[in-house]
């Protein structure tokens, strides 16, 4: 789970600082991985070598609105419907997804940005997991 915060202006002018979580489970990653055409690593990599803004602004949509949520009172839970609405799609209407959307996009250091959001969205064992294969698969080239 991530713990993001977000610095943004309200419609009023005022400058709001807040605290935002995300996480992607494990059945999450999966579906994740089987929705584009190779997997995301060859996908990734696709849209970044072409230069397609319009999949990399569609993919970092997803990824916000797919792992936004409120963590459970209980510890373990992570809620992401409430009363029937999907929290992340509510959270897109928002000023802060706005503010976390351009700062993935379009940052100073937005590749590194995103990275690090990518990363900390993912389960930490599934992330150590495909870390060690891409070892092996360069230690094997």
């Amino acid at each position: 789970m991530l713990k993001k915060t977000v610095k943004f202006e309200d419609f009023d002018g005022n400058e709001i600082v807040r605290d935002f979580y995300f996480n992607l489970s494990k059945p999450e990653m999966i579906k994740l991985q089987a929705s584009v055409p190779g997997g995301l690593d060859k996908y990734l990599q696709k849209i970044g070598n072409n230069g397609d803004i319009q999949g990399i602004a569609d993919f970092i949509r997803k990824i916000i609105v797919e792992a936004y949520g409120e963590k459970g009172e209980d510890g373990i839970s992570f809620i992401k419907v409430k009363n029937g609405v999907k929290l992340g799609e509510q959270f897109e209407q928002t000023l802060a997804y706005e503010a976390l959307f351009m700062e993935l996009i379009s940052g100073d250091n937005n590749a590194q940005a995103f990275t690090d959001f990518l990363t900390g969205v993912i389960p930490h064992d599934l992330l150590k997991q495909a870390q060690e294969q891409q070892f092996l698969a360069q230690k094997n080239s």
